[in-house]
Parts: C-alpha cells; sequence; structure tokens
C-alpha cells in the first residue's frame, strides 16, 4: 500500500494496524496523521511500548499513559487502584485516538488489560471504549518478553481485542530509510523472504572485517556485555567525575529484589563525555525510559545531560516507591540513569543510527539480527564484530501471519 493510500485509511474512522518493511516511514505517517488530528481538535494518545520510540514521537510509553506499568495479572486490588487515579481518569475519559507504536513487543494479556480499563473508564462496552485505535509496528521486530514459555499465546495479535477491534490492515512496503539499492535494504528483504543471496554473505563478511571507528554504538544481545563495555569505555574518560551512590528506605528484602529486578546502578559513575541513558518516564522533565544523552557538565553536583533531541536537562535523583497491599514498605533514590555507550538489541528497537558495532555472533532469538540490521542506515555506518545462523532467522509464525496481512493490506 502507498503512504497516500495508507494516509486515507488512517484518517477514516475505522481501526488501523499499520505495519511494513523497517524504514518504509511508519512514524513519518503518524507524524502527519497527527497534525490532521490535532488540526481537527481531536484528543490524541501517542504512545509506544518502549521508552525509546516513545520519545522519538514524542509521546508516552503506553505502560505510563495507561496506569499499568510492568503488572501482568490485573487483579481486582490493582483494577481498583488504577481507577481510583483520576490522571488515568481523564486521559482515557478525554482520548478519542489511541496510537501505540512498536506494537510487536507488546503482549496480549497487556493489550486485554488496556481494553478492560478503557471499556471501564467510558463506560463503553465496545473495543478499547470507543476510542479510535491504531496498532504501528513490524512483527518481524522482537517479540514481547516471553512468560512460561507461551510465546503462541503472548503476541499482540493473538489477544481478545486485537479481534475485537476489526484492524484494517495498511502493509507499506517501500523502504525510505536506507539508500536506494543499499545493502541493508537488500538483505533485510531477504532476510524476510528467506533467501539471502551469496552476495549479501559477502557483504556481511565485509562487514565483519571492517575496522570500527571509535566511542560508535554497540549493539549486543545480553547486558551482561554491554555493562562491561559501559563500564569499560567510561574508564577512559579523563574528565571530571562524580559517583552516586543508591539511597535504601525501608524493607531491604523487597527494596533489594527492586534493585536487582529494576537494573537500578548501585554505584553509578559519571564523567563529563559519559554517555546515558534514563531508565524512568517523566514527562514533566523532559525524559522517557530509554531517552539517550550526554553529560556535557556538573552544576551543583549534579549532571547536565543534552539529550539528542538538543534539549538540556540537569538530573537530580529520583524515588522509587515499593508498595504492598497499599502500603509503602521501601523506597529508592538513585539518578534515573545508566551508562550508554553500548545497549543491548531489545533496547535499541526505535532507534535510526548512522553508525553502529554490533555483535550478533550470540544471538538467541529469531529476528535479532533482523532488528540489529535495521537500525542502521546504510552499509557505510555497519560494523560487525560477530554473526550466527540464528542472526538471519525469523519466527515461523510471524511469516505466516505477516503474508495474511500483506493480502488484507492490498485490498
Amino acid at each position: 500500500m502507498t503512504q497516500s493510500n495508507a494516509f486515507k485509511v488512517l484518517m477514516s474512522s475505522t481501526n488501523v494496524f499499520l505495519t511494513g518493511i523497517p524504514g518504509s516511514g511508519k512514524s513519518y505517517l503518524i507524524r502527519k496523521c497527527l497534525t490532521f488530528f490535532k488540526a481537527r481538535n481531536l484528543k490524541i494518545a501517542l504512545t509506544a511500548s518502549t521508552g525509546i520510540a516513545a520519545s522519538q514521537l514524542g509521546g508516552l510509553t503506553i505502560h505510563s499513559w495507561s496506569g499499568l506499568g510492568i503488572i501482568r495479572d490485573l487483579d481486582s486490588l490493582t483494577f481498583n487502584k488504577i481507577i481510583s487515579n483520576d490522571i488515568i481518569l481523564e486521559r482515557f475519559r478525554a482520548v478519542d485516538i489511541l496510537i501505540i507504536d512498536e506494537i510487536s513487543m507488546l503482549d496480549a494479556q497487556f493489550l486485554d488489560n488496556l481494553n478492560k480499563l478503557a471499556k471501564y473508564f467510558r463506560s463503553d462496552n465496545r473495543p478499547m471504549g470507543g476510542i479510535k485505535t491504531i496498532f504501528v509496528g513490524d512483527f518481524y521486530q522482537l517479540p514481547p518478553v516471553v512468560i512460561n514459555n507461551s510465546l503462541d499465546s503472548n503476541f499482540a495479535f493473538n489477544s481478545t481485542v486485537w479481534e475485537e477491534l476489526n484492524l484494517r490492515v495498511c502493509y507499506l512496503t517501500q523502504s525510505f530509510r536506507h539508500n536506494m539499492g543499499d545493502f541493508i535494504n537488500l538483505i533485510l528483504k531477504e532476510i524476510r523472504e528467506k533467501n539471502i543471496s551469496q552476495n549479501s554473505f559477502n557483504l556481511l563478511e565485509y562487514c565483519l572485517s571492517k575496522k570500527p571507528k571509535n566511542n560508535i554504538t554497540k549493539l549486543y544481545p545480553y547486558n551482561y556485555d554491554v555493562n562491561n563495555q559501559n563500564i569499560a569505555q567510561n574508564n577512559k574518560l579523563l574528565t571530571k567525575k562524580i559517583v552516586y551512590q543508591i539511597d535504601r528506605q525501608g524493607s531491604s528484602k523487597y527494596g533489594d529484589g527492586f534493585i536487582k529486578d529494576s537494573g537500578i546502578i548501585e554505584c553509578l559513575e559519571l564523567k563529563i563525555g559519559s554517555k546515558v541513558m534514563f531508565m524512568v518516564n517523566n514527562p514533566k522533565e523532559g525524559y522517557l525510559n530509554g531517552s539517550l544523552g550526554v553529560v556535557v557538565d556538573f552544576i551543583k553536583g549534579f549532571p547536565l545531560i543534552r539529550l539528542l533531541n538538543g534539549r538540556y536537562l540537569r538530573i537530580c535523583y529520583y524515588t522509587w516507591s515499593i508498595e504492598i497491599n497499599n502500603q509503602i514498605v521501601a523506597k529508592v533514590s538513585q539518578l534515573p540513569l545508566k551508562l550508554a555507550w553500548a545497549i543491548t538489541i531489545h533496547k535499541s528497537q526505535g532507534t535510526s543510527l548512522d553508525q553502529a558495532e554490533i555483535d550478533l555472533g550470540r544471538s538467541f532469538t529469531p529476528g535479532m539480527g533482523y532488528v540489529a540490521l535495521s537500525r542502521v542506515k546504510s552499509i557505510d555506518g555497519l560494523y560487525l564484530k560477530s554473526i550466527n545462523k540464528m542472526a538471519l532467522l525469523l519466527d515461523n509464525r510471524i511469516t505466516k501471519m505477516d503474508q495474511k496481512w500483506q493480502n488484507q493490506g492490498n485490498n
């Protein structure tokens, strides 16, 4: 489907699934829609499943917007807590159009929980409480986190609300991110078609032989490699540094477990020149979970960060509260930052990089190589550290669904 035809569908009253190959202009089309909707005084909730994608669009994560956070089981206690939040209530009742980007990383249970909240808040039993809903994304990208090895039921398209919404599929097929005829565009097409040519293998070999430039972003499959690389790169800086220690209050039992699960850095060493990533959503302060930046100075003991969009923010301590049965049992305070010379391939989803060094030698799930390669704009900026067979594979279940969506998108 062309962008112009997709735009007409998006402007209609129908619910839409906007998908297509990497770089086909999905985000551009959403921005164009926003201009159209706002000119008609429609209220839009612009959200994404990841912080990076949300920050690229200038919106919130759907987890933050909906009040669901990382909740999986929407029991009566949790449900009552969310519906008693006046801010969340107003969001659901006021919104006309809900847009969710990077839909592939949301699981079915989350979407059905979201649907339950929308119906309740709006006193409307139609799907999503009657909110016009637009899902955006490519299911060949990384899937949601697997729970109890139940991947089949985990995909967003297996949710009850996906069927209820009767989504019109807009499938974009032309790539604009990569240069016409560029290797990246070609290899991604061949991976999707499961027919990788010898020429593409030769080009991958070439990227393996290239020596990476200094200080370019590195992508790894595992957190362990990311952490080691971040420490090593940060240690090379000879600039002014400040160390920030975590502060705990309340129960160590709950506090320590929260720190471990959340990845909060207990002893964070920052220097002028440190590359950093934000770990929480704080739209009022101008940053989201996944926003990237660089430390450019320290003001009154706290770092001044220059974000990728050019904005400057002075960052202070952030406090996480751990609640059990509506009672705060522990609090943890630390700068909401971690080093980001390197990031995991999962965390990279939603970014567009001029250059990157990518380690695909221990890819462990289908789609990992597809996501990593699609982050880079051209072969000139691609440096491969290693690669394995898994990196070039895609999930057969997605292949089947994708063919169905292509056919629907052509009707």
